[in-house]
């Protein structure tokens, strides 16, 4: 049997503040008051002879995280920049030829174009989801898409669409790598990485 064990590092890409309402990963709490969370990315190295995967890009701008999404502050520091992030663990964002989108709220698809040999990996459902929201247009979060940004949406449809790769279900990407489907949890098409 292979050893495809993978080594698994945090990218802190921002952070923001949230209500601790929306806040539902570190808080189910009706509490209102604002709390700090981070903005991350994943970097997955393996030990043996295969490719890095980044899981996730983070957000496309601080400020039109607050004046488009309608959402609370959001920061970011040049020591913060994906390809620095990157940099740290001696990659460039040109060796990166898998992405995993776990989903593609504004603050996990924001940085794709960084990418140009990039495969993006996302559930058909969730890009189906994105590109045509079923919420009001006239919602005072999220941009009118409950936290899709239509920016990063229109640049997966065009002009990265060839760099797309649509599955269905739980799919293996990489030896020890799988998507596995949580679908109708936090986006239609959630996945997270087994």
């Amino acid at each position: 049997m292979s050893n495809h064990n993978w080594e698994i590092y945090p990218l802190v890409l921002g952070e923001a503040d949230v209500s601790k309402v929306l806040d539902t990963f570190w808080s189910l709490s009706r509490d209102k008051s604002m709390v700090t969370v981070p903005i991350l990315a994943w970097l997955l190295v393996p030990t043996f002879n295969e490719e890095p995967i980044l899981v996730d890009t983070g957000f496309r701008d601080a400020e039109r995280c607050q004046t488009v999404h309608g959402l609370g502050p959001h920061r970011t520091k040049p020591e913060w920049s994906l390809r620095t992030q990157l940099k740290n663990h001696g990659f460039t964002a040109e060796e990166i030829k898998k992405v995993i989108l776990t989903h593609l709220h504004y603050d996990h698809a924001g940085g794709c174009t960084e990418f140009p040999n990039a495969k993006f990996i996302v559930q058909r459902t969730e890009l189906q989801a994105a590109a045509a929201p079923m919420v009001s247009s006239q919602l005072k979060i999220g941009g009118g898409a409950l936290f899709y940004d239509r920016k990063d949406i229109a640049e997966l449809i065009d002009p990265l669409w060839p760099q797309v790769h649509l599955i269905e279900g739980d799919t293996e990407i990489a030896p020890g790598v799988k998507c596995v489907l949580f679908q109708n949890t936090h986006t239609p098409g959630s996945q997270a990485k087994q």
